[in-house]
């Protein structure tokens, strides 16, 4: 049985790791402090949005919200790890 990652999971793995170091991980201070000063929805989580659908990964397993075919499903999985 072949338990490694299709070349399709592992260009997303690479993929979803880049945008989480470039965007996400950087804005986690600010989110801290807006969250601290009481606002619940943060005003730059609109801004990660658009700018994971203009990388294609907002929904990856709901293709009809992302307008095109989904990269992964229920029939083909995301890995539940990110361990190697």
């Amino acid at each position: 049985m072949d338990f490694e990652y299709t070349p399709k999971v592992q260009g997303l793995r690479k993929q979803v790791t880049e945008f989480m170091e470039r965007h996400v991980l950087p804005a986690i201070p600010k989110w801290d402090e807006e969250v601290a000063r009481g606002n619940a929805h943060p005003s730059f989580i609109a801004d990660l949005k658009a700018r994971a659908r203009e990388e294609g990964l907002w929904n990856l397993f709901l293709p009809a919200l992302r307008g095109r075919d989904s990269p992964i499903s229920n029939t083909r999985p995301w890995p539940r790890s990110w361990g190697g």
